[in-house]
């Protein structure tokens, strides 16, 4: 038996997309649009990753090299601090040879000071010679040019300001981090006398000689603050003088070959270098250079001091902020919407891009025009670059980039510093 609809309900059947047209709730255009503009913001200091005429770069080595003097000589050189790497060892070194000739009278106080200040900044260049050799044939000769003139006015600036400046020593930006001349009324500090920077976070000395257990503990305070001011400073500069292409000079020679040559993350590589170098400069500097003055000072609280604790704290925040500051080995997918790929892709490989690319033919889905859309990874050091170049052909192109968290491949790794 056929059944006949009722007229009155077919009628008020209507089509389910008129009733969505119709319904104010379910419109995506529920006001107005404006167009932005959206600029690559994902890498610090991006503007500087395209900057490569040479005179741009000796400039910025240099305003780095001076400023950082005057950064080590306040926070690490007065302060009993240590620096990282190579300088770390020098340091010690020179702090454990001014303490001895001191301590034996090998020489007069005037010849030591100038004997540590040598030892200090000097002596940390002229090791570095070697160095400079291996970076010019192994990573770049522009590489070793920039670092070298980074190296050498921060050494020139640092040996002229510790020697010239009377009193320079005894500057101190949050707090005396140094043992006293005296811990009490009358009696001498021998840790003081004869200049070892040294400070333990608690030591039960019964004739109160080197160390008043009431007061002198807030100096591992300030240590502290010096290691925290210190790790994010030099964090910064390095990572600029990453980017510019160069180095600190020292064993971030050894790191950053080593780093680009086994693609590892140079953060991390650094790490274990300046943290290693680090603990033999502490050792000298200030353990035994304690034992040696003062027979007392051969315990634990010495040889894991505020020093070195502080200064280990200053490794660990340099090596944490320089591996956002400087990617170096972070990997990402790029994708360039375009109506003038093939021109992109010509533009890019013309200019030696290194790193393979896809081209998918796509259809837009509101106009439903025909677009094309290349597909590249690169690194992320060289994003600015890669952006600048597709901007070159394309300003109204849409580029969007991907972190990627791992590759089970080979992939190109840009070695910063290596253009020549």
């Amino acid at each position: 038996m056929k059944i006949i609809p009722d007229k009155e309900k077919k009628k008020s059947k209507k089509n389910h997309s008129s009733l969505l047209k119709n319904s104010y709730k379910n419109s995506f255009k529920v006001g107005k649009y404006n167009e932005r503009k959206v600029n690559f913001a994902g890498l610090p200091f991006s503007k500087l990753y395209s900057s490569y005429s040479n005179a741009k770069r000796y400039i910025i080595a240099a305003i780095l090299g001076i400023v950082m003097a005057f950064f080590v000589q306040f926070l690490v050189k007065n302060t009993g601090l240590y620096n990282s790497g190579l300088s770390a060892v020098v340091q010690g070194l020179s702090r454990f040879v001014y303490s001895i000739v001191c301590k034996f009278g090998v020489m007069s106080e005037s010849s030591a000071e100038v004997l540590y200040n040598f030892m200090f900044w000097v002596l940390y260049f002229i090791l570095n010679v070697p160095l400079f050799i291996f970076a010019y044939f192994k990573i770049g000769k522009n590489f070793s040019k920039i670092t070298f003139i980074f190296l050498f006015f921060n050494v020139a600036i640092g040996f002229l300001i510790s020697s010239v400046i009377p009193g320079i020593n005894e500057i101190f930006i949050f707090g005396k981090s140094i043992p006293d001349a005296q811990v009490t009324q009358g009696i001498d500090n021998p840790l003081y006398k004869y200049h070892v920077y040294v400070i333990p976070y608690y030591y039960n000395d019964q004739k109160n000689i080197i160390f008043d257990v009431n007061h002198d503990s807030v100096k591992s305070f300030f240590l502290l603050l010096y290691a925290i001011a210190f790790g994010i400073i030099t964090s910064y500069c390095y990572a600029l003088l990453y980017i510019i292409g160069s180095c600190s000079a020292g064993l971030d020679f050894i790191s950053i070959y080593y780093s680009t040559k086994k693609n590892k993350n140079i953060s991390s590589t650094l790490f274990i270098i300046n943290t290693l170098s680090m603990f033999v400069g502490s050792l000298f500097g200030s353990y035994f250079s304690a034992g040696i003055i003062y027979s007392e000072c051969w315990n634990w609280q010495f040889l894991i001091s505020a020093n070195f604790v502080s200064s280990l704290f200053n490794t660990f925040l340099f090596s944490f902020l320089l591996s956002r500051l400087f990617p170096l080995n972070q990997s990402v997918k790029v994708e360039i919407y375009s109506s003038k790929i093939e021109d992109i892709r010509i533009h890019l490989y013309e200019d030696q891009y290194i790193h393979a690319g896809t081209i998918i033919q796509a259809q837009g889905a509101y106009s439903l025009k025909k677009t094309s859309i290349l597909t590249t990874i690169c690194m992320m050091p060289e994003l600015p670059k890669l952006i600048a170049h597709v901007r070159d052909i394309d300003e109204n192109s849409l580029i969007t980039v991907y972190k990627v968290s791992d590759i089970d491949g080979k992939i190109q790794v840009f070695q910063q510093g290596s253009i020549e």
